[in-house]
């Protein structure tokens, strides 16, 4: 006798019999296995209904030397209703036919071309498939603001030039609604750095016709910012695993 215990046990329910949970698993429950590869299919469904629906040009922004216009371009950060504004992500970049792929490694998830990585000598080839970090930060462009917010994804470099300003007593926060920074964006005749610098004078995200902030425009862009890994789609296992095979050669038909 266990006084005090009130855990029943299963001679305590009528008709319990213990044998028959290990025997008739299925009668008692899902099949788990047809209950997993449905799974695994609808998410490979998702995943291909959700990369027709991104068109990265359109929410993306990547500005390089000779595609921006002379007197360069103004930019504004737009910070988000929900999540944050500045991400990161690790990609491995032309892996074959593929020109970027998202690492899972950074969301804790094993990734097929790091592991691949481990087994390799180290040579230009190996260096350049490996996982290196892009920086974003979501921003309309000034003049095309009917676009919608872009994800502007840049280098380090560029992203100590931002954190600079931010740190200038000067400009503070360059991305307030009300008082913020737009950025200037240009690059130098041949060079393959562009220069960017606060316009001086402080304004509104969105204004109206008189100049003031305009409160609805202003939580309307912002709410049209994309999530990040919405547009940047981690790719499933199986199938980074057939990109790098492709790119090894390796593809059986």
């Amino acid at each position: 006798m266990n006084e005090g215990n009130n855990v029943p046990s299963n001679e305590n329910f009528e008709g319990t019999n213990s044998n028959q949970h290990t025997t008739n698993v299925s009668s008692n429950g899902m099949n788990v296995q047809e209950f997993l590869s449905e799974v695994e299919q609808v998410n490979k469904e998702s995943f291909k209904n959700e990369r027709k629906k991104v068109d990265l040009k359109e929410v993306t922004y990547n500005p390089k030397p000779g595609k921006l216009p002379e007197e360069g371009e103004e930019l504004r950060i737009v910070p988000p209703l929900e999540g944050k504004a500045f991400q990161k992500i690790d990609f491995h970049w032309k892996i074959g036919n593929s020109k970027m792929v998202v690492c899972p490694l950074q969301y804790g998830r094993p990734c097929p071309i790091c592991e691949y990585l481990k087994n390799q000598p180290s040579d230009d080839k190996t260096k350049q498939m490996e996982a290196k970090t892009r920086y974003f930060l979501p921003v309309v462009i000034r003049k095309r603001e009917q676009e919608g917010p872009k994800w502007w994804g840049f280098p380090k470099t560029v992203l100590n030039v931002i954190a600079g300003l931010y740190k200038n007593k000067y400009y503070g926060d360059v991305s307030d609604i009300y008082q913020g920074n737009d950025l200037e964006i240009k690059f130098p005749a041949d060079a393959d750095v562009a220069n960017i610098t606060p316009v001086p004078v402080k304004t509104p995200l969105m204004v109206d016709e008189s100049g003031a902030p305009n409160d609805e425009n202003i939580r309307t862009l912002r709410s049209l910012v994309k999530p990040l890994e919405e547009v940047f789609i981690e790719l499933p296992n199986d199938a980074i695993v057939k990109i790098l095979d492709k790119a090894n050669g390796n593809v059986q038909e």
